[in-house]
């Protein structure tokens, strides 16, 4: 393994470390390990509370302090679940309206 492709991996896993700990209940184990990105490759998709992330998305949330409210409103609804719209264009304020069977679902009981 190549200096370079080690100091990303430990970038990214501190990127991630940070977001978690945004949005982790504190009586949670909320250590990021190599183990929660698909495949066991740092620096691809990361599952993290049954979510599928990239690190640009994790990069934005943290960029943008997010709060978790806003996090799952656009995970839930225009990302994971009802549609893709990417967080870039979800934080400049685009939200779609419903059409057929992709409407925003309710979010009230979902917790993190």
């Amino acid at each position: 393994m190549t200096d370079i492709t080690k100091n990303y991996e430990c970038a990214v896993l501190d990127m991630c470390q940070e977001f978690v700990d945004m949005y982790a209940d504190e009586r949670e184990e909320n250590k990021v390990t190599k183990e929660d990105f698909v495949g066991c490759v740092i620096g691809d998709v990361i599952c993290l509370w049954d979510c599928y992330l990239n690190i640009q998305d994790i990069k934005l949330a943290i960029e943008h302090k997010m709060t978790w409210d806003e996090f799952i409103e656009w995970y839930y609804n225009y990302e994971g679940v009802g549609g893709y719209i990417n967080l870039r264009s979800w934080l400049m304020g685009l939200r779609p309206k419903c059409t057929g069977n992709t409407c925003p679902i309710d979010l009230s009981n979902i917790k993190k």
